[in-house]
């Protein structure tokens, strides 16, 4: 029996509540589920929207004078959201779209990523019930991340190790291959600091997926787009160059000011840029769509560049600290809930062909 097919009008043998969200969910999964990519991008989505809800809710709950209970300080907090959650599962999404292209294999299934999502979603779940409760929920949380980037690791590995030999040259796959699996080990690395109650490590465990995780996937991806830049002067130009101006500027933070906060250019305004660039021409290329950056886009981009502006500036001016961060705050929860509800219609829909 075809489950999607419409079934004969007649009484509904049980809550018709529950038939009518039935049908309306299959549909929309069948939709996700017709390529990887658009399954990493909703959970990604899903968790970006979250990370900025978050953040700006601890950030302005001291302003109102009923402060959070907190394991980790809110900045602390947010960059391991966006640095083992979100961001892992958007690049997660463009590996799997682009791993076809760069091997020349047949395109992956998305059911495959069904178990390394759910444990990546799960696992920030109870991590985020954690860090306001206690190190143990926290510490779990963080394992089975851990757990759920690894598979992703597993997956992304073994495609490459099965077709490297029908690939045109060297690809970045191995790379990116490498990176998750840097992500994981820090993310076991955080659990165990978080149960141990030791911040030395989990800020260690945290640098190292910042640079040897994040920046080796970010690498991967930039190095194909580097063969085709869109001019200068256009929106995805910009964005692609902007992605490079970020790293460099997190880079040479964390080299020459040590008081500087490097998570904040290189989440917000390297990874921000990368991913809202990438993502959305991903979707309309699928679509046999023209690559651009329209105006809700490019909107969400600009919020987003000066989300990072501002969480960067905010550590180095103790005077205006707290209002940066808030204002920080909630220009990138404006930007990333316009970007995330303005791609749901490109995840939604089904792909020519489909």
């Amino acid at each position: 029996m075809n489950h999607f097919q419409p079934q004969p009008a007649g009484l509904p043998s049980g809550s018709f509540g529950g038939r009518r969200g039935a049908a309306i969910a299959a549909p929309s999964l069948r939709r996700l589920l017709a390529a990887p990519h658009r399954l990493a991008f909703a959970a990604g989505s899903v968790l970006l929207v979250a990370a900025a809800l978050w953040w700006a809710g601890v950030q302005l709950a001291p302003a109102l004078g009923r402060p959070l209970p907190l394991l980790l300080s809110a900045d602390d907090g947010f960059a391991w959201l966006l640095a083992l959650g979100a961001w892992p599962l958007f690049l997660a999404g463009l590996l799997c779209a682009a791993l076809p292209r760069w091997l020349g294999c047949p395109p992956l299934a998305a059911r495959l990523l069904l178990a390394p999502l759910g444990a990546v979603a799960g696992g920030w779940a109870l991590t985020l019930f954690g860090l306001h409760t206690g190190h143990l929920a926290a510490a779990l949380g963080l394992a089975a991340v851990a757990v759920g980037l690894a598979l992703l690791a597993g997956l992304v590995g073994l495609t490459w190790l099965e077709h490297r030999y029908h690939a045109a040259g060297p690809t970045p796959a191995p790379a990116a291959a490498a990176g998750l699996v840097v992500l994981a080990v820090a993310a076991w690395g955080g659990a165990v600091s978080l149960a141990l109650g030791q911040p030395q490590w989990l800020h260690a465990a945290l640098q190292g997926a910042l640079w040897l995780g994040l920046v080796p996937l970010a690498a991967a991806l930039l190095h194909a787009d580097g063969r085709t830049l869109a001019p200068a002067g256009s929106r995805l130009g910009w964005l692609q160059r902007s992605t490079w101006a970020w790293l460099g500027t997190a880079a040479g933070l964390d080299l020459v000011w040590t008081d500087a906060a490097p998570a904040a250019p290189l989440l917000l305004g390297c990874l921000g840029s990368l991913v809202m660039a990438r993502a959305t021409t991903e979707l309309l290329q699928q679509a046999n769509r023209r690559p651009c950056i329209d105006n809700t886009v490019w909107f969400s981009a600009i919020a987003a560049q000066l989300a990072a502006l501002a969480a960067t500036l905010a550590p180095l001016w103790p005077a205006g600290g707290q209002p940066l961060a808030l204002l920080a705050a909630q220009f990138w929860l404006g930007a990333v809930a316009l970007w995330a509800w303005h791609l749901r219609p490109g995840l939604l829909r089904l792909p020519t062909g489909a």
